[in-house]
């Protein structure tokens, strides 16, 4: 099967890396944990521009923590055959009329550094051209059968099967299929992933997908 997996929230761990940040650059906040994280743009727990400020520091992308489970999960996806595509979205400044000004940052070297580092140096086959860049998902549709992603909007522009990545600020969301709870830290989510894969294996939604 086709798979398009998500990095940051899914293999990465963005949340963990908002947390850090946050306490160093705003000591004066309350400490907090991931499961205080109820929107998906922090603006629950960080005042305008201080998400920005937060993803323009030095390596941060790249120094991101892997989730448990991922590289080991992923491993056997790719062993089993399946197709596996890596799909993340570049973090963007919206000024004035134009949609996209600039990156921020140095995020597309730190993610592509990332992967590199904890996806190709730890799965045999997988290679850099397995990471896609992108500005938004929409793309996607009719050219997978399976999507793993945290952010519900993705998931809504998927015309296959979507499975969210259980996280605090997605917990009400019922539109697709849940793995993990809310910011577990362990396996859980990545082996209940792998359960339903293997389950779904042989399925095809759309025999017309695109290559």
């Amino acid at each position: 099967m086709k798979l398009a997996i998500d990095m940051d929230g899914v293999m990465a761990d963005f949340v963990g890396g908002i947390l850090r940040w946050r306490k160093i650059l705003y000591p004066w906040y309350d400490d907090i944990t991931a499961e205080n994280v109820t929107s998906y743009n922090f603006s629950d727990i960080l005042k305008y521009g201080q998400l920005m400020k937060i993803m323009s520091m030095p390596n941060f992308f790249y120094n991101l923590d892997v989730i448990p489970g991922a590289i080991e999960c992923l491993s056997k996806l790719h062993g089993d055959g399946h197709k596996l595509s890596f799909i993340t979205k570049l973090p963007v400044y919206h000024e004035g009329n134009f949609l996209y000004d600039s990156i921020i940052g140095n995020s597309a070297s730190d993610k592509y550094r990332w992967f590199n580092k904890y996806i190709v140096a730890h799965i045999p086959g997988i290679t850099q051209k397995d990471l896609i860049f992108c500005f938004d998902k929409s793309w996607i549709a009719g050219r997978f059968d399976i999507m793993l992603d945290d952010d519900t909007r993705n998931l809504e522009l998927f015309d296959g099967l979507r499975v969210l990545f259980g996280t605090s600020y997605n917990k009400e969301y019922v539109d697709a299929f849940r793995v993990g709870s809310v910011n577990q830290k362990n396996a859980m989510p990545w082996k209940e992933f792998y359960s339903f894969v293997s389950r779904m294996r042989g399925t095809r939604l759309y025999d017309n997908r695109s290559n």
